[in-house]
């Protein structure tokens, strides 16, 4: 072939390859020239995505800096569960890379619009820096995860209008897993039908403008789990968290709710059955404003378990709120109210088909509870009007560290209860003993072992017994930050060898949790250490095969 026949192909051969579907490590880096393998924008990055498909698995690591959107992810060709692509933060800081939007109207009110499934993002801060609209994601497909991300809008006067809204998921399978959510009129809303496979693990929720932080709707087996909620609102209206006419084994575990004069968490028409009931166990309640109606409040909830949960209220409303429904089971809770109001208040006995081993306490010695209409005064009186409660006790609780934090302090040894299947262990992850405590917290006196074998003081570093353990192939690992900083989690086996790194760089201020994958491994006995800035400490895995 004459090199004048050549010329062209040649010419031609870097478009060609600018063609070929991506697939490898790639970057995202504006301080770096375009190129096969680095591009200047996020938006470019994604053009490429819908344009020339991948082949492969992707990961973009995205350097520091601030990247503008909107961004709209269009179906990727060729992507699948094993062809999934990733866009990383390069030091895993989420407060270092920032994808903005400033929304001059509702067709531009998005961070991320995905059209596209499996898609992941770590450590990337998505913000809303408009004053008008402050919806970040708008998820309108299936499988795509979120990991150590934060998301960010406005507090505005019409935080009623929807298109402030933080995050909208009409999608399934859908994961957040150690996210941040502040701001918008709500913070997280799933609303659309038969969309299963939700998870929320280990998030924190904050400062929504007026109305719910989370707004879940029509959810099938949903896992809302580790959470914090922690609302400022004096807003007797506002609601943490609002469940309605979710269905499927649907469970709410671990998480800590705080409040100021709202409902910190809301099922309304949720259905559960004999097959797979819904689930409320291990999560600390906690409303400390004087107005607060109910704390806890189910409303036609069916096939409803609630175990072991500890819920605080001071004020004239209940603590826990229940009518309409079937098959409701109240067991080994703490129903705490200091005030003037009611511990429990049951509009419908015939829903509750099971009542006892609970603790019940109110300063208003007229008004214990109300079951069926009928105010009880003390125990007795709630016996009687409720035919159940035979194990349960009317004491004034004492915990950890006065009402700010539910872990049972001194004097709780007679809090014992009933051994659930369902509740192999408590908020912390602690393993339950043969006759458990009641409430969210397994009593020890203190806190476990966090600081070179010494006792943890609460607001310090904690690490929590991992969970489940033993496993087979997963389990969580958490554990407290009292400030923000780098953290190192490692998983070394009998010998001290290391076998993998969890986690390796920034970490936010708060409760976190990170999931140890280990279906690679053989089955044994290893270790996971957590070292950070404020304190380490170490935890024993169990692997079972």
């Amino acid at each position: 072939m004459r090199f004048t026949q050549l010329l062209p192909l040649l010419l031609a051969l870097p478009g060609a390859l600018n063609a070929q579907p991506l697939s490898g490590n790639l970057t995202v880096d504006p301080g770096q020239a375009e190129s096969s393998t680095n591009f200047t924008t996020v938006a470019g990055a994604l053009s490429a995505l819908s344009t020339r498909g991948v082949e492969g698995p992707v990961t973009f690591t995205v350097a520091a800096g601030t990247y503008s959107g909107p961004n709209a992810v269009t179906p990727v060709p060729g992507i699948q569960a094993k062809k999934a692509v990733v866009f990383r933060s390069a030091s895993g800081n989420p407060e270092e890379v920032i994808w903005s939007q400033t929304a001059a109207s509702s067709s531009d009110n998005y961070v991320v619009y995905s059209l596209s499934k499996h898609f992941r993002f770590e450590g990337i801060t998505f913000q809303a820096s408009g004053n008008l609209y402050a919806l970040v994601l708008n998820l309108a497909a299936d499988s795509i995860q979120f990991k150590n991300c934060r998301f960010l809008g406005k507090l505005n006067a019409n935080a009623n209008n929807t298109t402030e809204n933080l995050v909208k998921i009409a999608g399934s399978a859908t994961r957040f897993e150690d996210c941040t959510f502040s701001g918008g009129a709500a913070g997280l809303v799933l609303d659309s039908k038969d969309r299963k496979g939700t998870v929320i693990s280990g998030c924190r929720f904050s400062d929504a403008a007026s109305l719910n932080p989370i707004q879940i709707k029509k959810a099938d087996g949903l896992i809302f789990s580790g959470n914090t909620v922690e609302l400022s609102s004096s807003s007797v209206n506002f609601i943490g968290v609002e469940l309605m006419n979710c269905y499927g084994a649907l469970t709410v575990e671990k998480n800590l709710f705080r409040t100021g004069n709202g409902c910190a968490m809301r099922l309304s028409d949720c259905y559960g059955s004999d097959a797979g009931r819904l689930m409320i166990r291990n999560n600390m309640f906690y409303a400390s404003g004087s107005s607060a109606d109910q704390v806890l409040r189910l409303s036609n909830a069916q096939f409803t378990d609630v175990f072991n949960n500890t819920v605080y209220l001071n004020s004239p409303g209940a603590a826990v709120y229940t009518n309409d429904g079937q098959s409701i089971k109240l067991v080994n809770n703490l129903f705490i109210n200091p005030g003037l109001g009611r511990a429990i208040s049951v509009g419908n006995g015939n829903s509750v088909t099971d009542c006892d081993y609970n603790v019940y306490f109110s300063a208003n010695q007229y008004r214990l509870a109300s079951w069926g209409g009928t105010d009880a005064a003390n125990l007795t009186a709630l016996q009687t009007a409720n035919g159940k409660d035979s194990h349960s006790l009317v004491k004034n609780v004492t915990f950890f560290s006065g009402y700010a934090d539910l872990h049972l302090g001194t004097g709780s040894s007679d809090l014992a209860g009933l051994s659930l299947a369902e509740v192999p262990d408590d908020f912390d992850g602690e393993i339950r003993s043969g006759s458990p405590f009641r409430g969210a917290d397994e009593f020890s006196g203190t806190y476990v072992s966090v600081r070179d074998g010494s006792q943890g003081e609460p607001g310090g570093f904690r690490i929590y017994p991992n969970y489940p353990n033993p496993f087979n192939p997963s389990t969580a690992i958490r554990f407290y930050l009292p400030v923000s900083g780098e953290v190192r989690i490692s998983v070394v086996d009998l010998a001290g060898r290391l076998v993998e790194t969890l986690v390796s760089g920034y970490r936010a201020a708060g409760e976190q949790s990170v999931r140890f994958e280990a279906d690679h491994l053989a089955g044994g006995v290893y270790f996971c250490r957590i070292e950070s800035e404020s304190g380490s400490g170490a935890i024993k895995l169990i692997l079972l095969k």
